[in-house]
């Protein structure tokens, strides 16, 4: 396997003195720090002890013995691993922002020197990727991760009442549920492993009100009689607004709604399991139990006039769910027609103002269908509100 070769970057369309020579700078650097990392094969023998003596010397082994060309077999066994998750994505791009190279100048490449300080430079850089490399690869797989969340989460959960769905066939999640004559509350937990990329657990808590989702599924029916009839979920939350003030970003996870916390190091597992699962158990009770009745919904969705705007922002595809659109800001709605709140009929005119702005954006989205659903239920509910 070739991961870069030095002949490519002479046919840049400039004239540079002993661009021969220059256009292996960039990989010298690397295969001197992986000389000096214990990083290379045997086969490169003596040649390789004079670069750990002089690391400016990577450039002419890599010509002298490599032919220019960094591959596979220039590398052991923990070599070529780190070098596949990190050189082919990585190594250029931080190597022009570690020189602030110009990425519009084609000579650019050549102008860094083949000096001690910079192969220092670079070694300090790569130092600090294959420490985050190492700390990736001693995370645990999804599987265990997953076995350490439900040994924090699962006392808890079962001691209110849930119980672990059987039917829910990922090995990375499990659900628990709390089922009861209002409906049903859920949370998902989620080890989520697409490293190099995300490594991180996800909490996903949800809730379905019996009459308010059936309600919903009625409306939703009058424009599309072919919709489920299995009434959705009426309350869900997948991006940890109950966690507070976490301690670092959140991270989209495929450009989905699910919001991931991160995890880097095999030693902040257990501690971050366990602040989720103190948080949750602090707040989440209390929140449930309150999408239990209908004025539970009231409350929170239509309780806090000032969060009007913020409610019923609607979002295109590309900003976050789609289901914002036809379902969300329906239920939050029909909450308030079935709780016969007095601003039901100024909601619907805020709902239809970011209709309004969002709506260049959701039919670029292909969704004008839904624009045009969703339309049609707010001047619904709007005759239903003033008939009232």
């Amino acid at each position: 396997m070739k991961y870069d070769d030095a002949e490519p970057y002479m046919d840049c369309e400039v004239e540079v003195e002993d661009i021969g020579l220059l256009s292996g700078t960039h990989i010298g650097f690397y295969l001197a720090w992986a000389v000096n990392n214990g990083l290379v094969a045997n086969s490169l023998g003596a040649s390789a002890q004079a670069v750990v003596q002089d690391p400016t010397l990577g450039r002419a082994l890599l010509f002298d013995r490599c032919d220019g060309k960094l591959m596979s077999q220039d590398l052991n066994e923990r070599g070529n691993a780190f070098t596949q998750s990190y050189y082919e994505s990585r190594y250029m791009p931080d190597y022009v922002a570690l020189f602030a190279l110009d990425e519009d100048d084609p000579a650019a490449l050549f102008k860094v020197d083949n000096t001690a300080a910079n192969c220092a430079k670079v070694a300090q850089w790569l130092d600090a990727r294959f420490e985050e490399w190492q700390n990736q690869a001693a995370l645990p797989s999804d599987v265990k991760l997953l076995q350490m969340m439900e040994a924090q989460f699962a006392p808890w959960l079962q001691s209110l009442g849930y119980s672990r769905d059987p039917n829910l066939f990922y090995k990375e999640k499990a659900r628990y549920i709390l089922a009861g004559p209002w409906g049903e509350h859920s949370l998902v937990l989620s080890a989520l492993d697409d490293r190099p990329k995300l490594y991180g657990m996800s909490v996903e808590v949800s809730s379905r009100f019996k009459t308010l989702a059936q309600r919903v599924c009625d409306e939703e029916r009058i424009d599309n009689p072919r919709i489920s009839s299995e009434p959705s979920a009426t309350y869900y939350q997948a991006r940890h607004h109950w966690l507070g003030d976490w301690p670092v970003p959140l991270v989209p996870y495929r450009g989905g709604p699910i919001h991931a916390i991160p995890l880097t190091d095999v030693r902040q597992i257990e501690p971050a399991i366990g602040m989720v699962c103190r948080r949750a158990q602090k707040v989440l009770p209390g929140l449930l139990a309150s999408l239990e009745t209908l004025q539970g919904y009231d409350q929170l969705y239509c309780g806090d006039p000032a969060r009007v705007p913020e409610l019923w922002r609607v979002r295109s595809y590309n900003e976050g769910p789609r289901a914002s659109v036809g379902y969300l800001v329906l239920v939050r709605l029909l909450c308030a027609e079935l709780a016969r709140n007095p601003n039901l009929r100024a909601m619907c005119i805020e709902a239809e103002r970011a209709l309004d702005a969002a709506e260049p954006a959701l039919r670029k989205d292909w969704m004008g269908a839904e624009v045009q659903e969703m339309r049609a239920r707010l001047l619904r509910i709007r005759a239903r509100a003033a008939w009232h």
